[in-house]
């Protein structure tokens, strides 16, 4: 969601931007103030200083953009052996390098979403910028927000409309399945798909239908676990722990119960759903992911426990391994009853739709003046009849490249959107 300053309000902000030094030095203020924001929610102080290590840390926490901190750091050696004040480090590069504020904070300081093209915006009051941003600039500017600024719906594209129409084709049983077991076990929801390799679309296509409609603002870490790499659960914990931008202390002790204090913050004050996907397409693999979902349950049912929220929090097992021949579901399911089969659920994938489904979907109205808003003419009564032909009796991949060419979207251009969460 984008927020905007009102029009009756943009010479209240001018004046106030103007008061403290312009829009260069307002800029610079909200840089510090990240910069210290972030700090702080490791434990650091900004009037520490900052080193190699801190600005390799604020780039994985996204607050400076990627690399940024090899510019800075090639360009001011010196923080490779101690640290240095942030004023220090700007002036050493506005008094040895020909720098200005503006030419620091837009080529060595990138600070994200405290571009000039954002205070472009931001001060004109026509385009939204991201609501958090919004929110730092007037805190920065002493300003009520909600008094400042309003929320800007941006116009959603016909691409994205249509794959939010499409996540309700099906998968109404799983839907209701789903929501049932989130509220009964307090919004941690373990998840297991059998999924054929190669078959993304089918598994991704549920989904996108369990978590993209309970939560448009998903944050998510994968472990992909790989034959390659011995090592014991906790050293998996780092790609939670990085992942999901966890506090960088986390990394030294890897304890779940912090790990999952950590993640039930976040959810708290992010207001996001969070997915944990782990991969395995082997035997072994799958032992190792059993490890860390059992490392992980306890923790975060607990927490998870404490304090109810909307948002809910998933750990997803995508198991692609293979079976052998003559070997049958009925092993596979025994297996894992000897390995705590009752942590997660199963959920089957369906390997295409029906006719009916087709039928009623294509049948609903906010479907029917889509389709006919792309198409730019009138449904036929047969239209069901055309997909479900040309998508050979309801194959997913084939089903979705039938509708897109149906309303005009070129299926080559958004099919990637639907082989990942």
């Amino acid at each position: 969601m984008g927020w905007k300053v009102r029009s009756g309000k943009l010479a209240l902000v001018k004046q106030k931007v103007t008061d403290k030094g312009g829009r260069q030095q307002v800029r610079w203020e909200v840089a510090q103030y990240k910069i210290k924001q972030a700090l702080a929610a490791s434990g650091k102080a900004l009037e520490g200083g900052l080193g190699i290590a801190d600005f390799q840390s604020l780039a994985n926490q996204g607050i400076l953009t990627l690399n940024d901190e090899c510019s800075i750091i090639e360009i001011m050696p010196e923080l490779r052996l101690k640290k240095f004040s942030l004023e220090a480090i700007k002036n050493h590069f506005i008094s040895n390098y020909q720098y200005d504020i503006k030419s620091f904070l837009d080529d060595v300081l990138k600070i994200k979403n405290n571009t000039s093209p954002t205070w472009q915006r931001f001060l004109k009051g026509e385009t939204a910028i991201e609501y958090e941003t919004f929110k730092t600039i007037c805190t920065v500017l002493e300003l009520d927000c909600n008094e400042i600024g309003m929320e800007d719906e941006p116009e959603i594209p016909d691409s994205k409309q249509l794959e939010t129409l499409l996540w309700d084709l099906n998968h109404r049983t799983q839907v209701a399945d789903f929501q049932a077991l989130a509220q009964k076990s307090h919004n941690l929801v373990c998840l297991k798909f059998r999924s054929p390799p190669g078959k993304k679309i089918p598994m991704f296509w549920l989904l996108k239908t369990l978590v993209q409609s309970v939560d448009n603002s998903i944050q998510k870490a994968e472990i992909i676990f790989s034959t390659q790499i011995y090592s014991d659960s906790t050293d998996r914990l780092n790609n939670i722990i990085t992942g999901l931008r966890l506090p960088q202390k986390l990394e030294k002790k890897k304890k779940p119960d912090a790990i999952a204090k950590e993640i039930h913050k976040k959810i708290l004050k992010e207001n996001k759903t969070i997915v944990l996907l782990f991969f395995t397409d082997e035997r072994q693999q799958s032992a190792d992911c059993q490890e860390l979902f059992n490392l992980l349950h306890e923790p975060l049912l607990n927490e998870l426990s404490v304090k109810k929220t909307e948002q809910k929090l998933l750990m997803v097992w995508i198991d692609s391994q293979p079976l052998s021949q003559g070997e049958s579901d009925a092993f596979d399911e025994d297996y894992d009853n000897h390995q705590n089969d009752s942590l997660y659920t199963k959920i089957d994938v369906s390997p295409r739709f029906n006719n009916s489904d087709i039928m009623e979907w294509i049948n609903r109205q906010d479907v029917k003046t889509f389709i006919n808003k792309t198409r730019n003419s009138l449904l036929n009564d047969n239209i069901a009849d055309i997909i479900w032909n040309e998508s050979q009796e309801g194959q997913p991949e084939f089903l979705l490249e039938s509708v897109y060419n149906l309303c005009n979207l070129k299926w080559e251009e958004h099919q990637r959107s639907w082989q990942k969460l």
